[in-house]
């Protein structure tokens, strides 16, 4: 799926988030972002560094802050 968002989707996730472990050490490195510890909570964004980039794992609790912002997605059959 190919998704087209609304402009500041990135940041909404950010906003929305939280890192875990090492990691929030590494985002805050590269990005200069402060995020708080995620735990167990549900409710959150998981932000996470992989692959040399920032990746959002979405959780029950914070679906709608991406959800809410697709104006609309495309696929294509391999």
């Amino acid at each position: 799926m190919r998704y087209a968002m609304e402009p500041g989707t990135r940041d909404a996730l950010i906003a929305a988030g939280r890192g875990s472990g090492d990691n929030i050490e590494a985002i805050r490195e590269a990005y200069g972002l402060h995020l708080d510890e995620i735990g167990q909570s549900v409710d959150f964004v998981h932000v996470k560094l992989e692959r040399e980039g920032l990746n959002f794992g979405l959780r029950p609790g914070s679906v709608d802050v991406f959800n809410s912002r697709i104006r609309s997605m495309t696929h294509t059959l391999l």
